[in-house]
């Protein structure tokens, strides 16, 4: 399990014989968790491809499933999901699966959804429950014996009688008269109570819970639990899934009735999945698509265990990054990024600024701060621009121009992705990342995070741009979705930046890095445009980096005086917002939520709605990039963050984007023990701070000591806001939602399915607020880009709740033109911004606290 104070694992020995597994995914955000514990069962050196397939519950019919796979499978997981397991759209082939299973003597775990559809295959029903539960750890008693079958092991062999698990369900399966089959046997049910919300009060109370929490058949090996065994914060959950695999196995040696050819096991111990049936895996399907655009490898692939095979992005690599230090350690100043920021770029027509502006944050918060500011511009002659939009698949790629306009860049300009050409945005992207890495010695050693490359956003709406995890690309647009026009943002925007200046926040004094790359090896040219991208000689990158950093050293010693950074302080003090959604529509989305909830539809709907606003009482708007950063100004004034961010995303379309954003979405870095690894960082949980007091004058003593007691209150009242905050239940049910999603997502582009939980809810402090953040963490396989990173994790679990793909399409309904959501979509908002860095990291954030214009 990973590695956290709140999970308890009990562990024997793996067995030397490969158990072959089906797991079916009921389009669940936590699936993927269960392969995890599947993948530590593994003996040494066996391959996941080899061992386990992963279907969706309609990615095939019964008769392919039945026909094709099922001869060369020893057991059968069935996930979680939203739904009913009684409406065939909710659970596809898996209630054929549990049929088939009671004859063949096939084993069979069902999760939460699954654990239901055992109940219902045998005539039981499923019911709402009288408090939804979801996030919440709840103590289960164990109530019944399990009577060995012929020596076959116990579900729950080796756990206490009663233990704390993770539930995330509104049904249940029911114990009335007549409703629970008489062929199961309960095996343990909830204990204690739970936390329930009354909606008239908004009061939270503790409700009693002993509803059914596992199951089996009396005579065949089909077991059901009702929690969620995978989740981090649920106990025993490696043992449970460690003695399903062994009972597995013990039956295939004794007691499976099966007409024709041995069981698998009994056949070969360490048989691998024919390559044919491994290929029809979610799991390897994703791997082939993902490499076959990375470097152009038509070849198809087959089934093996290729997930590590990839190759290096510097060996695709065409520039060398040329650099200069500056030492700021004679700044005079408190804001260094502003100041340098406003000198260097502060006329710019197309500023491009990632902005740390938050450096003073506690220490228990300084791992989520960037640390560093990027400066640049998109109007340089060795820059291009990306946008793309979703509704027609359009790409295009431009160089911004300074007369008000932009240029096509290279031929067949705009681009159109056709379906049958199987590429989308995300793929084609990660070939561009790759075709754009540094070569040589310049990608390592010490240095900032960023050495020029690709700076941007994916929009929210880059979810209908998906053909990742074995879904096509969505072919129509939810219900009020905008239709492409003048004044539609690009769905995505991404800018080459060939030339920056990074200032560097963890080091004391901060140092100034002024970068700039030259174009090398050409041995690509698809597409032309890239050999554009870069200073043409190594001399002409040169001469610039010394003017710039000429500039910055001029600057510094001028410091004593400090450059105002532009703000319009009346503007700000006079806005005035009005929201898409009016109260009225909102409250009455807010209860569609809840009644979605309530039938299982969905474990966590995270419903937004957007402010529109005009800079003063005369309805004043933005018109440029100077209007933009006075805007921003005034926003990181008032609300410094960690990943704070301004960019002007053209004249020609006179937008821009002033992002306060606390919230990480996605880092990707290397290290010499770790190798390449992600990280996320899921924000849920936030509380006020008020602002600390002036402790007065040290040579002022007339106040007697009445600084300090005021103080002293202020740090007891902010010690207790935090620990309020730690100890929320519905906080802590909503942070753990997310982290157990983002575990998922990411144990698709995990090595091994290895996710780790270094930091589990803690409480990180900024100027304003306390948050809880959870640190969650994964070493990338080699086969896995940045780019495909971020898209098997898109959009943030956090601004959408789970399970995913459902929540967001309720979402879509909620939010659309019906619900007074204006039609336009979410925009940017709840999408990422960050970069893709030449010399192959990442670090995005998530579009949160941020003003679109």
């Amino acid at each position: 399990m990973p590695a956290t104070t709140t999970t308890t694992t009990t562990t024997t020995g793996k067995c030397n014989a490969t158990l072959r597994t089906l797991l079916v995914d009921n389009y669940d955000s936590y699936t993927l968790n269960l392969l995890q514990l599947l993948v530590q069962q593994l003996p040494t050196g066996a391959s996941v491809l080899d061992s386990i397939i992963v279907i969706r519950n309609d990615q095939y019919s019964w008769s392919t499933v039945r026909d094709y796979i099922l001869p060369h499978i020893d057991s059968v997981i069935i996930s979680p999901g939203p739904g009913s397991p009684e409406r065939k759209a909710d659970f596809g082939i898996c209630d054929d699966l549990i049929r088939s299973a009671h004859t063949t003597g096939m084993p069979v775990l069902g999760v939460c959804l699954g654990h239901q559809g055992i109940a219902a295959a045998f005539g039981g029903r499923v019911r709402q429950c009288a408090v939804p539960v979801h996030g919440q750890t709840s103590p289960i008693q164990l109530v019944a014996t399990e009577k060995s079958i012929d020596g076959e092991p116990g579900l729950f062999d080796g756990v206490p009688d009663l233990f704390r698990v993770v539930r995330y369900h509104s049904l249940a399966v029911s114990e009335a008269p007549g409703e629970f089959p008489p062929e199961l046997r309960v095996l343990a049910r909830a204990a204690g109570t739970v936390r329930a919300l009354d909606p008239a009060t908004n009061k939270q109370s503790e409700v009693e819970s002993c509803e059914i929490m596992a199951l089996r058949h009396r005579t065949q090996p089909l077991f059901g639990v009702q929690f969620h065994p995978e989740s981090i914060c649920s106990e025993h959950g490696a043992r449970i899934l460690q003695n399903f695999c062994a009972i597995a196995r013990h039956h295939h040696h004794h007691h499976r009735r099966r007409t024709g050819p041995p069981p698998p096991l009994a056949r070969a111990k360490a048989a691998a999945l024919p390559k044919d049936v491994a290929a029809l895996s979610l799991l390897a399907q994703d791997n082939r698509m993902w490499r076959h655009h990375h470097h152009d490898d038509h070849s198809g692939g087959g089934g093996g265990d290729d997930l590590e095979s990839r190759e290096s992005a510097t060996d695709q690599g065409r520039l060398r990054l040329v650099c200069e230090t500056v030492d700021l350690s004679e700044y005079i100043g408190d804001d260094v990024g502003g100041e340098l920021f406003c000198h260097l770029y502060g006329n710019d027509k197309a500023p491009i600024w990632l902005d740390s502006a938050d450096n003073s944050s506690s220490s228990s918060s300084s791992s989520s701060n960037r640390g560093m500011s990027v400066m640049a511009s998109a109007q340089t002659s060795g820059s291009v621009t990306v946008r793309y939009t979703v509704d027609d698949r359009r790409i295009s790629v431009v160089r911004l121009t300074g007369a008000n306009g932009s240029v096509p860049v290279g031929e067949n300009q705009p681009l159109v992705l056709l379906p049958q050409d199987d590429v989308s945005f995300w793929t084609w992207m990660q070939a561009i990342v790759d075709r754009t890495q540094i070569i040589g010695s310049s990608s390592e050693g010490a240095g900032p995070d960023f050495r020029c490359g690709w700076i941007g956003y994916f929009g929210y709406e880059m979810k209908h741009a998906e053909r990742v995890l074995g879904r096509a690309p969505s072919t129509t647009m939810p219900p009020g979705h905008r239709d492409n026009g003048a004044d539609r943002l690009p769905d995505a925007q991404l800018t080459f930046v060939d030339r920056c200046v990074v200032v560097d926040h963890k080091l004391e004094p901060p140092r100034a890095y002024v970068m700039a790359l030259v174009a090398g090896n050409d041995s690509y040219s698809s597409p032309a445009w890239i050999s554009e991208l870069g200073f043409r000689c190594h001399d002409t990158a040169a001469d610039w980096i010394s003017r710039q950093a000429g500039a910055i050293q001029s600057w510094v010693a001028r410091s004593k005086k400090p450059l105002a950074t532009p703000s319009n302080s009346s503007a700000c003090n006079s806005v005035h917002m009005e929201p898409d959604m009016p109260r009225d529509e909102y409250v009455a989305a807010i209860a569609r939520a809840k009644q979605w909830i309530a039938q299982g539809e969905s474990y966590e709907i995270c419903l937004t709605t957007q402010f529109r606003l005009a800079l003063d009482r005369h309805g004043a708007t933005i018109r440029s990039a100077h209007d933009m950063l006075a805007l921003y100004a005034c926003m990181r004034k008032r609300n410094p963050a960690p990943y704070g961010a301004l960019l002007w995303l053209g004249d020609d379309i006179g937008a821009g984007i002033a992002s306060c954003s606390p919230e990480r979405f996605l880092r990707t870095a290397r290290d010499d023990r770790a190798g390449r690894w992600v990280e996320m960082k899921p924000i849920k949980g936030t509380c006020r701070r008020l602002a600390r007091p002036d402790n007065g004058d040290d040579d002022d003593k007339s106040s007697g000591g009445g600084g300090e007691v005021a103080v002293a209150e202020w740090e007891r009242d902010d010690e207790r806001r935090a620990r309020q905050l730690q100890d929320d239940v519905k906080e802590r049910a909503e942070n753990l939602m997310i982290v157990d999603l983002i575990r998922h997502d990411l144990n698709w582009i995990a090595h091994h399915a290895n996710v780790q939980v270094p930091r589990l809810m803690a409480i990180e402090s900024y100027a304003s607020v306390h948050q809880m953040v959870t640190t969650v963490r994964a070493q990338l396989r080699a086969s896995v880009g940045d780019v495909a990173a971020l898209a098997h994790c898109f959009p943030p679990g956090s601004m959408t709740g789970a399970p995913k793909l459902r929540t967001v399409r309720l979402l879509d309904e909620l939010e659309a033109v019906g619900g007074g959501g204006g039609g336009d979509g979410r925009g940017v908002y709840s999408g990422c911004l960050g970069y893709f860095s030449a010399h192959g990291q990442a670090d995005w954030s998530v579009v949160i606290r941020t003003a679109v214009n």
